[in-house]
């Protein structure tokens, strides 16, 4: 019994390469409109894994979803445990003991952080603690 294959789909040629049947470069239509169109990064969770619905957005990972006419968000407004914003360069203090990792090691209510860096993600403080680094979350410390 033979089989038949079905012939090739053709699809089409987006290259930069001469032609083979003519030997010209292609100038108009070679790329793709869907490339030439940038989908927007997850204001949520700030990953590239978006869709196209016809009036918004919507992020395949987390499921947040935002209107295509929406204006950029402004910055991040960190605010600490008291709801005092904070600016990079600040200097905060812990409100409550914190473990460090799974060992036995613990940073004491009251110890200062000076000269803190805010970032985005889930621990928002970036800073040093006795020369060593760490990531805070903004609601367990108070500006000092």
């Amino acid at each position: 019994m033979a089989f038949v294959s079905a012939p090739a789909a053709r699809t089409p040629h987006y290259s930069l390469a001469p032609d083979a049947r003519n030997g010209t470069v292609p100038t108009s239509n070679f790329i793709p409109s869907a490339l030439s169109m940038t989908k927007p990064s997850c204001p949520a969770c700030t990953l590239d894994d978006v869709l196209s619905h016809a009036d918004h957005w919507e992020c395949a990972t987390c499921g947040h979803e935002w209107s295509k006419d929406a204006a950029p968000e402004s910055a991040r407004i960190v605010k600490d445990a008291h709801g005092t914003p904070l600016v990079d360069g600040d200097t905060v203090a812990l409100i409550k003991d914190l473990k460090l990792g799974s060992g036995s090691q613990v940073l004491k209510a009251g110890t200062k952080a000076k000269n803190i860096r805010l970032q985005d993600g889930d621990h928002e403080i970036s800073c040093k603690i006795d020369g060593s680094p760490m990531a805070l979350k903004a609601c367990f410390v108070k500006k000092a």
